[in-house]
């Protein structure tokens, strides 16, 4: 299975009311040549700026009319697609075919890459090139997880001057930024496997940062706990005073409870003593009602009596002058006329003085309860009056009981709130010494290292010899001189030559290599159907036969690259690259002509430079400018 790769058609250049600048490319090598100034380098840029790059893009003088860079690519041959973005940067348009102005129904694609969307130009390349959505760790711990973004290729397909003769690793996406995750993209674009797999753990610096945080709790907590204790005068007896204190507090504990049992016994007592009295007050006060009733009976009795004593007295005159005349009109007994005979009034007498006799023993009973119940009542009353005076006496004890029931309380509530508050200064004392401990252990703690289970940084030594194996086979190919040996550096990661690092050479040999490191990564994706973009753009890789001129910039040559410049390593290269240019486009900036060989066979655009004849760069700097197809030598 082949893996689809990127051809660029055509980089332009628009504005409004202008005609368009076109740098058109071909399959195979492409060689963009000229003087300084000539614009070379802002080629590359501008392609960077169109496939999202968020820095921005300066602007050359000779360019200001231009507002839009356009990008045409297709992939493997087939149909051409067109990318544009605004020179200030924003938003991107993309479109089918070569028209180089966007149509109203082109797409629009974010800059930024973003995992969960496919609205965004690294999305859309990615799914181009045949890459998954894929993870890749950032640290050892694997915490860190980030997607993988076109972005990540952009070391491996654009690699501008200033990266090409640094001496750092050419797997870092900016100078002096090399991270784990970096090194991981190379393992990623090597083997395909990401990291969606690696089981996390807290890293390391987490675990510092973690312990850097509870220490400081600590210091606050302690410096806190510091400020309480100086409202201690002594406190380093707490402990012993909470002893003393819990001592005093039993035995006043004892002493308020006896005072509390002999109040409430006193309160106790008062209450029943008073109950007692209200009841035979009460008593008495029924037997005084209940007298004063018998005795208006008793004044009944004695009205009836004297009554029924007239009556009988009536009864006894009637009999005593029946025979006799009458008292008052003196008249003879035989003219008296009576209603009742002699017999009638006798049986009435009798009557009268049964019901006499009656009532007087009535009356006689009644004295008899009378006579009783004044003695109970006088019992009575003068019980009150004894339990009057046992009460008196009983709310002298509980006046006398009450306020030391409450003086014991209160200092019993003192030693309490005493001892809580030694207690408190005890336990701040006892919780000082254990933060001390805790932050002691904290600072004498290291924390080790944390790898995440699965997680392997980099590339393995079995990815670093085929690596190293294919970028030796492509050093010989271009004929480096007196090539014996091509290793791999894990820790920067770089390529080691004949046992000297690659930073350790010349400006220009570290560009050969560096070039050669970036064309083997190619064929090995290649080799071993892995996707890669397809395309290089190296800015200045043959450094070492840069003209005179140039040594104003770059310095003089030195001994390895007087050494290199001897050989027909240029011509060499061009051969391997021509060689390869069925299925890997590679376009070339530099400031020097190609050897002859290469002439004819590859695609070469010439620029002048500034004050040369002719066209002088990639935007116009004269009236009568003409299009790409007369100006590309």
């Amino acid at each position: 299975m082949t893996t689809p790769s990127i051809r660029l058609r055509r980089l332009a250049f628009t504005g409004k009311g202008i005609k368009p600048v076109r740098i058109p490319f071909e399959p195979g090598v492409n060689l963009i040549v000229g003087g300084s100034n000539a614009g070379k380098s802002y080629i590359l840029r501008a392609i960077n700026h169109v496939v999202g790059s968020q820095d921005e893009l300066d602007v050359l003088d000779q360019g200001r009319a231009y507002d839009t860079v356009v990008l045409t690519f297709d992939i493997d041959g087939g149909a051409p697609e067109t990318l544009a973005r605004a020179v200030k940067g924003g938003d991107l348009h993309v479109w089918s075919g070569d028209a180089p102005i966007a149509p109203p129904d082109a797409a629009i694609l974010k800059a930024k890459h973003d995992k969960d969307r496919d609205d965004n130009i690294s999305r859309h390349l990615l799914a181009k090139l045949g890459y998954d959505p894929s993870l890749l760790v950032a640290d050892d711990s694997g915490t860190a997880k980030k997607t993988f973004s076109f972005r990540n290729l952009i070391p491996y397909v654009l690699i501008p001057e200033t990266v090409m003769i640094s001496g750092e690793s050419p797997v870092a996406a900016r100078r002096g930024s090399l991270t784990r995750f970096e090194k991981n993209v190379l393992r990623f674009l090597m083997t395909g496997i990401d990291d969606a797999a690696v089981v996390t753990v807290t890293s390391s610096k987490t675990l510092r940062a973690e312990r850097a945080g509870q220490v400081k709790l600590l210091d606050d907590l302690l410096a806190e706990i510091e400020r309480s204790l100086r409202d201690y005068p002594e406190p380093d007896g707490l402990e012993a005073q909470v002893e003393k204190l819990d001592g005093s507090i039993g035995r006043m504990g004892v002493e308020l409870e006896t005072r509390q049992f002999e109040l409430d016994e006193a309160v106790s007592e008062r209450r029943r003593v008073l109950d007692e009295q209200q009841d035979c007050d009460a008593r008495a006060a029924e037997i005084r009602l209940m007298l004063h009733r018998f005795g208006e009976l008793a004044q009944v009795y004695d009205t009836d009596i004297e009554r029924l004593a007239a009556l009988d007295e009536d009864g006894f005159l009637l009999q005593r002058f029946a025979d006799q005349p009458c008292p008052l009109c003196g008249a003879d007994p035989t003219h008296q006329q009576h209603h009742l005979d002699a017999g009638a009034v006798e049986l009435q007498r009798q009557a009268t003085y049964a019901e006499m006799k009656k009532i007087a023993r009535d009356r006689d009973e009644l004295k008899v309860t009378v006579a009783s119940l004044d003695a109970e009542a006088r019992g009575l009353e003068a019980r009150s009056s004894a339990l009057g005076r046992t009460l008196t006496g009983l709310r002298d004890d509980v006046d006398r009981l009450r306020p030391l029931e409450a003086d014991s309380r209160r200092r019993h509530q003192e030693l309490l709130a005493e001892r809580e508050r030694a207690k408190r200064g005890a336990d701040l004392q006892a919780r000082y010494a254990g933060l001390q401990e805790r932050k002691s252990r904290l600072d004498h703690a290291k924390v080790k290292k944390q790898k995440a289970e699965g997680l392997f940084v980099g590339i393995d030594d079995r990815s670093q010899f085929e690596l190293t194996k294919t970028v030796k086979a492509v050093l010989e190919a271009w004929r480096y001189p007196k090539i014996e040996a091509v290793t791999f550096d894990p820790k920067r990661p770089d390529i080691v030559v004949n046992g000297r690092a690659r930073r350790n050479n010349g400006k220009g040999v570290m560009a050969i290599l560096h070039s050669a490191f970036k064309v083997a990564l190619l064929l090995y994706c290649k080799d071993n159907d892995l996707p890669h973009p397809g395309f290089l753009v190296l800015d200045s890789p043959l450094l070492s036969y840069r003209p005179p001129i140039m040594n104003k910039k770059h310095g003089e040559l030195s001994a390895d690259e007087r050494r290199m410049r001897a050989t027909p390593l240029n011509e060499a290269f061009y051969d391997h690259l021509i060689s390869i240019g069925g299925f890997a486009q590679v376009i070339i900036l530099e400031n020097s002509d190609p050897p002859h060989s290469a002439v004819g066979r590859i695609k070469m655009t010439t620029y002048s430079g500034e004050g040369g004849q002719g066209r002088q760069g990639i935007f116009p700097n004269a009236p009568g400018f003409e299009d790409e197809a007369e100006n590309n030598g």
